[in-house]
C-alpha cells in the first residue's frame, strides 16, 4: 500500500469521479484507475463502484477512506515537523475551540504569537468536544480548547485541564423576570441550549433543573452560532446560560444582564485537547504554550475560575 494510492482513492472520494479527481491531481483517469486497482489487489476487496452517476464507495472503501485520511494527514504533519525543525517557520496551525476559550483566551495568544512568530498562520474552527475530538482523529485540526465532559475524553485523547468555566443565566435588559431569585422561577420560560446533547456543557441548564428537582424546562432553541445567539436573546424573553465573562469580554452589559439566581450552575473545565499517539508540531506547540500561559493569567485575574478553587 503506498501514500500515493491513498491519495488518489482520497481525491476519487472526495470528488464523486475518477475525472474530476484527475483534473484534481492533474493525472489522467487511467492512471487512477491503475492505482486503485493495484490497491485493490493488494487488499483482495472492491474499494469503489462505478455507476451512470459517478463512483461510489464500498463498504470496504468506506472504512479504508478513515484511516487513508488518517494516514494522509500524518505523513503531511511529518514533512511540516521535519521543515520547521529545519527552520521554515511558514505554518499553518488548525485549532478548535468553543466559545468561551474563543473570548477569553484564543485572541490574546494569537497576538503574543505574531509578535514571536509572524509568519504562522492560526486556523480556528469553532465546534463543541464531539466536533473536535472527531477532528483531531482525523489530523483536521492540531488540538482543541473547549469545554470537556465531566466524565473525561475518550482513550485516544490526552486532556489538559485549564480553568473552569462559570456560567450565568442570561436575559435582555428589561426582561419581565431579570428580577427572579431561582430556577423555579423560570420554569416556563423559554430556554436556549448551545449543544445537541441533553447533558453537557451545551445543556448545563438542563443539568441545573435535574438537580433542583424541577421539571424540564421548555427548549425553544438549540443554537451554537455566536451572533445569532446574541440576537436571540436581545430580540426575545428566551433565556441562555452563558459564560460571565462574556459580559466582561464582549462588553454585553448594555443590552444583557445576568439573573443572580440562589442555585449555582454547573460547572465545566476549560481543557486542551490533542491526540494521544501524535504529537504536536512545534508550531502547534508553540501556540498551545502560549494558550496556557494566557489561562494562568485569567485565573490569577479571577480566582474563582481557579481549579483548586471551591466550587
Amino acid at each position: 500500500m503506498k501514500l500515493n494510492q491513498l491519495r488518489d482513492f482520497i481525491a476519487i472520494a472526495d470528488h464523486g469521479s475518477l475525472r474530476a479527481a484527475a483534473r484534481h491531481l492533474g493525472a489522467s483517469a487511467p492512471a487512477l484507475v491503475k492505482s486503485i486497482a493495484l490497491l485493490e489487489d493488494e487488499l483482495h476487496v472492491p474499494l469503489l463502484v462505478r455507476g451512470s452517476r459517478g463512483v461510489r464507495l464500498t463498504d470496504y472503501g468506506q472504512a479504508l477512506l478513515q484511516r487513508a485520511r488518517s494516514i494522509d494527514n500524518e505523513a503531511r504533519k511529518a514533512k511540516q515537523e521535519i521543515e520547521q525543525l529545519r527552520g521554515k517557520i511558514e505554518a499553518t496551525v488548525n485549532v478548535g475551540a468553543s466559545s468561551t476559550p474563543g473570548v477569553t483566551l484564543i485572541p490574546d495568544a494569537l497576538v503574543a504569537l505574531h509578535h514571536i512568530a509572524p509568519s504562522v498562520r492560526i486556523n480556528i474552527v469553532g465546534g463543541i468536544y464531539r466536533t473536535h475530538i472527531e477532528a483531531i482523529r482525523f489530523g483536521q485540526i492540531d488540538f482543541a480548547i473547549t469545554a470537556r465532559p465531566a466524565g473525561g475524553v475518550d482513550s485516544d485523547m490526552l486532556s489538559e485541564d485549564l480553568f473552569r468555566n462559570d456560567l450565568v443565566v442570561a436575559v435582555r435588559r428589561g426582561h419581565p423576570l431579570a428580577s427572579a431569585r431561582s430556577l423555579s422561577e423560570l420554569a416556563d420560560c423559554g430556554w436556549i441550549v448551545t449543544g445537541p446533547d441533553t447533558q453537557g456543557p451545551g445543556a448545563s441548564i438542563l443539568e441545573a433543573f435535574r438537580a433542583q428537582a424541577l421539571p424540564p424546562p421548555r427548549l425553544a432553541a438549540q443554537c451554537e452560532l455566536g451572533w445569532t445567539l446574541h440576537s436571540l436573546l436581545i430580540t426575545t424573553d428566551l433565556l441562555c446560560a452563558l459564560p460571565r465573562l462574556f459580559f466582561e469580554r464582549l462588553n454585553l452589559n448594555a443590552q444583557l444582564q445576568p439573573i443572580a439566581i440562589a442555585e449555582a450552575l454547573p460547572r465545566y473545565n476549560i481543557s486542551l485537547l490533542r491526540s494521544a499517539s501524535a504529537p504536536l508540531l512545534p508550531s502547534a506547540n508553540r501556540f498551545a504554550t502560549l494558550l496556557r500561559r494566557h489561562a494562568a493569567y485569567l485565573t490569577r485575574a479571577h480566582p474563582a475560575l481557579a481549579l483548586d478553587a471551591t466550587q
